[in-house]
């Protein structure tokens, strides 16, 4: 059974997959869909559709900006497996208050993409911050097998080993099963380098799965085959990207 309707919102492009409002639509009340775990949970059972309209309360901002600039992510604020999700901006140009740590307020169309879901949001007036928290990184072990629970959200990968070079993709290969992307910053990482922990946000890129980096800081204590520290590169900030307050 679907949300009660209660307010209407003129919202009027959103990002792909994601239909355009008109003005008789309706959204659900706040307090029938307000967390990221909700919005997965009920479009798992059917009660939520592509192209719904949903308002994610009280989320918190994982990441800034893509380099791109087109999107950003936010978790409920406990973390934990099926509470991470993608914002994507589409065509907005007007700054939004993406930053990690933000708490915010997002209103947007469900959408689907590659499988994974995402929130599409028509104007910067959409996304609302409503104060300050900090985000969880749930830790994840190498062995991890499924990373399906976890797509969307931060988490902090131990003693992740890459396998090769970054190859034409911006993707590094590692022994962990999934690759480094470069979502958010570049990587400069050869074969054989070794991390004692990689963090950053899971993605599924072309059907597999994906560990994107926010900046340097979140590979720790890397080394190369030869046993040399690299070196802290600063994150790189895309250059369309917007004021994060």
């Amino acid at each position: 059974m679907r949300a009660t309707p209660v307010a209407v919102l003129p919202l009027l492009a959103c990002g792909p997959g994601a239909p355009p409002l008109d003005s008789g639509d309706t959204v659900p009340g706040s307090g029938a869909i307000d967390s990221v775990a909700a919005v997965r949970d009920a479009l798992d059972a059917g009660t939520l559709e592509e192209g719904d309209v949903v308002i994610l309360t009280g989320v918190v901002a994982t990441t800034g900006l893509t380099r791109a600039g087109d999107a950003f992510y936010v978790q409920d604020p406990a973390g934990g497996e099926r509470t991470g999700i993608r914002i994507h901006l589409g065509g907005v140009m007007d700054p939004v208050p993406a930053a990690p740590g933000h708490v915010l307020d997002v209103t947007g169309r469900l959408a689907v993409y590659d499988g994974v879901p995402r929130i599409a949001v028509a104007a910067a007036g959409d996304v609302l911050r409503a104060g300050t928290g900090k985000p969880v990184a749930d830790p994840l072990p190498c062995a991890t097998a499924d990373h399906a629970p976890w797509e969307g959200g931060l988490v902090t990968v131990s003693e992740l080993a890459t396998t090769g070079p970054v190859d034409a993709w911006g993707e590094a290969p590692t022994a962990c099963g999934l690759a480094l992307d470069d979502l958010f910053t570049d990587l400069a990482l050869t074969g054989g380098t070794t991390c004692a922990s990689a963090g950053g946000v899971i993605l599924r890129v072309r059907g597999a799965a994906r560990l994107a980096p926010r900046d340097a800081t979140d590979l720790s204590s890397c080394v190369t085959g030869d046993r040399h520290l690299l070196p802290d590169r600063p994150a790189r900030r895309p250059p369309c990207a917007l004021p994060s307050s």
